[in-house]
């Protein structure tokens, strides 16, 4: 796998939105955690397969997560 990394204030945003999601239901917060983890895996397999939304700026939407 590619290596990457996050804006300390993304990862912050990161760990509030996996506690926020275990406190609406139990393992809620794993099951967010595990679906941005599957979008990183397939956006580093196929970096231009998703929308350009603006000049060198891609969107990978997580399923199931707003």
């Amino acid at each position: 796998m590619k290596n990457y990394s996050f804006h300390p204030d993304a990862v912050a945003e990161f760990n509030h939105s996996i506690e926020y999601y275990d406190n609406c239901a139990e393992a809620l917060g794993l099951d967010f955690a595990t679906e941005v983890h599957s979008s990183i895996e397939r956006i580093l397999a196929h970096p231009l397969s998703w929308t350009e939304i603006d000049h060198g700026i891609r969107r990978c939407l997580v399923s199931r997560f707003p």
